[in-house]
């Protein structure tokens, strides 16, 4: 912790105001130069070297990332390429194995037309099956009887005893279908080796006699796997449909007739073709690719040996992070030495700014960089300026105290708890309390006990809402309560500030006591004026109702004696009269909005477009009028006025329309908490110079000839809008129709006691 003399006036001065001392000189002095805050006791996060080899980490690191992923994206392309030849392969490998079947079976098909098996000589049939062979790239021909009962095989002589088949499923196939067909790898019946076959039917006379067979030994499908020629380190195999090996390029003998890996059988049963990583029986990881026939369901398989495919990849990163550490490492050293001189050149600035804050002599020793040099020059012209700047910080000081103390309005500051720590001469004026009982108690005490809640949960969303202040009558009149328990009006101000890591609010106060008396005072003249428009209105009524009948009783019992220019006076005099019996329904009308209008509750507006279009009926149909409505909503207000509002801007739209049939719309929109309503319409528009005076009372833009009214239906329209919180006006050019809008709050908000 340093300590000024600066600081020290600044601690004393505090103190007068009940201001923290120890706070104050935690934090800065009035001048600006931070001195000490506990925050920064948590801010050690490293030196200069540590944060510049994190700048040399944090710029060659991600470089190296995308070095990697350049390197990574061909090999993905290359390994992509390499799965799709394979599956190439695999697919080559099918059909050169269904084409060396369908060999076979062409070959079986031709074999069981022969005449002798019609005429059922089978030892001369024996004979032309075996010089058959010799064409067949198969080792046996076998033929049967419906039962499975061998007769014939070329691998004996004919007439040797031969044993009966089981009813396997390549014969129970043949016999049911009629069809050839392909067998899966099994064991022959004669000497037991691994064998397949390949059969046909034998039809005679129109039905199957015998099943002809061609055998072939898994060693004669290898040919398949050498034709593709792959690289000796490749794995590739046949399986037949349920999986087992039938031919191999390594160690055939080993796994022939096991199953293939679990892997490829899994696969097998979702697709017929796909590429997976997995390990070979023998146990090497290999890509695997295959691809299965749709003949006859056998499989070809390759395996591509993922050593081989990762080889490259591994060397180009093993030279990648070999070339990032080397440069990681070289930059770590530049940064370390680097960084050492600048934590000299800071360090050394250490002691300057000591003495600075202690008011000494600063000597700054040579430095490194151009920028602590500047710092250190700098250092030193602030010590000189420092000392003139405490005596211009004494005399701003006493004048501010001057200031809050010569203010007329009470001068209030609390902190976060709410507490007074600034109470000027005017507050003591106001409240009646001396300065020394104010401060550091509670502002409650300056207010009526029934608003402490509702004052403290104000001030509290005040400091969260962001707001730096709120002037004087923006909010309500609040009450205070003097030190003799009387209660009286206030208008206040408010500022929130954060100092010294604690929250202050400053609270401007002007009693306005005898203001509120003068706005009651009006407020009662003007509901006697209401009381007394309505009271005159409603009187006229009757005595014009009597002049309107006496006019109509003198024309019906005398017109037929009176002369023509005096019926033309009863006439005018009649309308005279009904037209001051409209004026004065509509001064009724004006002076009941406020004084006579009805509580606020929840209105459909759109039930209020629906009954005023009942009430338009007839204007509506003579004038051949349409009129359409937006989605309205709902919202709190007096449904009796908002149908007049409402009624009289549609029928003036009827009204006030031109030569096409009027086209009215009504809208409305929600926008920073309130709706705007719209009601449009094509008539003869409003010139600019007209769009405030029509709201005016008995203010008309038209003669009584052309267009009847009173000029009060607007003047009302703006009362009953005003009531409700919002506002009105129009927006309209001459021949282009006219656009009325008014505005009222979505929901009744009632305003709560805040300072």
């Amino acid at each position: 912790q340093i300590k000024t003399p600066l600081c020290e006036r600044n601690i004393r001065h505090a103190g007068e105001y009940g201001l923290n001392c120890s706070e104050t000189s935690h934090h800065k002095t009035r001048h600006g130069i931070m001195v000490s805050h506990p925050f920064l006791n948590h801010f050690h996060s490293g030196g200069v070297r540590s944060r510049l080899a994190l700048l040399v980490a944090a710029c060659i690191l991600p470089i190296a990332l995308v070095a990697a992923m350049l390197v990574y994206i061909p090999y993905e392309r290359e390994r992509s390429l390499v799965r799709d030849s394979s599956i190439s392969r695999t697919r080559a490998m099918v059909s050169a194995l269904d084409r060396d079947f369908a060999r076979i079976e062409a070959a079986l098909l031709a074999l069981s037309t022969s005449p002798f098996l019609a005429s059922n000589n089978l030892a001369d049939f024996h004979a032309q099956a075996r010089q058959a062979l010799r064409n067949i790239n198969a080792d046996s021909i076998v033929l049967l009887d419906a039962s499975g009962q061998m007769l014939l095989t070329t691998r004996r002589a004919f007439g040797e005893p031969l044993p009966r088949l089981d009813y396997t499923p390549l014969l129970r196939r043949i016999t049911v279908t009629g069809k050839p067909g392909v067998s899966d790898l099994y064991p022959g019946p004669l000497a037991g080796d691994l064998l397949v076959r390949i059969g046909v039917p034998v039809h005679i006379g129109g039905s199957m006699a015998y099943s002809l067979y061609a055998t072939v030994a898994p060693a004669r499908l290898s040919t398949v796997l050498s034709e593709q020629k792959l690289p000796l380190s490749w794995r590739a195999a046949i399986a037949d449909s349920t999986g087992n090996v039938v031919a191999r390029s390594h160690d055939v003998d080993r796994f022939l007739g096991r199953p293939v890996m679990p892997e490829l059988l899994q696969r097998l049963g979702v697709s017929n073709e796909d590429a997976f990583e997995a390990k070979t029986l023998e146990g090497i990881a290999v890509l695997t690719t295959y691809s299965r026939s749709r003949l006859n369901d056998w499989t070809a398989v390759v395996g591509t040996p993922l050593a081989e495919l990762n080889a490259d990849i591994r060397l180009t990163f093993s030279w990648l992070l070999a070339a990032t550490c080397a440069a990681l490492g070289i930059g770590l050293a530049l940064a370390w030495l680097i960084g050492g001189r600048i934590a000299y050149s800071i360090s050394s600035l250490v002691a300057p700014a000591k003495a600075l804050g202690a008011g000494d002599a600063v000597v700054v020793p040579p430095l490194y960089l151009e920028e602590a040099v500047e710092l250190g020059k700098a250092l030193t012209k602030s010590s000189a300026l420092l000392h003139d700047a405490n005596d211009a910080l004494v005399h701003g000081e006493a004048r501010l105290r001057a200031i809050i103390e010569s203010a007329m309005d009470a001068v209030i500051t609390i902190d976060e708890n709410q507490h007074i720590v600034i109470f000027n001469a005017a507050a003591e004026a106001i409240f009646g309390y001396p300065r020394h009982e104010a401060i550091g108690n509670p502002i409650s005490r300056l207010l009526p006990e029934r608003f402490h809640d509702v004052h403290a949960g104000h001030v509290r969303r005040f400091g969260e809402n962001g707001a730096a202040s709120r002037r004087m009558g923006v909010g309500r009149i609040v009450v205070g309560v003097r030190a003799n328990g009387e209660e009286f009006p206030l208008e206040a101000s408010i500022s929130h500030i954060r100092e010294l890591g604690r929250e202050l609010y400053t609270i401007i106060l002007r009693d306005v006591t005898e203001r509120v008396r003068a706005t009651e005072k009006l407020e009662r003249s003007v509901a006697d004026l209401e009381e007394f428009a309505f009271v005159a209105s409603h009187d006229l009524k009757t005595p014009l109702r009597a002049i309107s009948g006496y006019v109509q009783l003198l024309e019906k019992d005398h017109g037929a004696v009176l002369e023509r220019k005096a019926i033309a006076l009863i006439r005018r005099a009649a309308r005279a009269a009904q037209k001051l019996d409209q004026l004065t329904n509509d001064l009724l009308s004006y002076a009941r909005v406020d004084s006579r209008g009805r509580s606020f509750a929840a209105v459909e507006l759109a039930l209020v477009f629906d009954e005023v279009i009942k009430l338009l009926e007839v204007p509506i149909h003579k004038s051949d009028a349409s009129i359409t409505a937006g989605e309205l909503p709902a919202l709190t207000g007096d449904r009796a006025q908002l149908v007049y509002l409402v009624k009289n801007l549609v029928g003036n739209a009827i009204k006030y329309r031109g030569e096409d049939p009027p086209r009215i719309h009504v809208a409305a929109t929600l926008k920073y908490g309130q709706w705007t309503f719209s009601v449009s319409d094509n008539g003869i528009g409003i010139e600019a110079k007209h769009h405030e005076r029509i709201f005016e009372i008995f203010r008309r833009l038209h003669a009584q000839r052309e267009y009847a009214g009173t000029g009060i239906g607007l003047s009302v329209c703006r009362r009953i809008v005003h009531r409700h919180g919002g506002r009105i006006w129009v927006e309209s050019r001459p021949g282009a129709g006219s656009t009325f809008f008014f505005t009222i709050p979505e929901r009744a908000r009632l305003a709560p006691w805040a300072m």
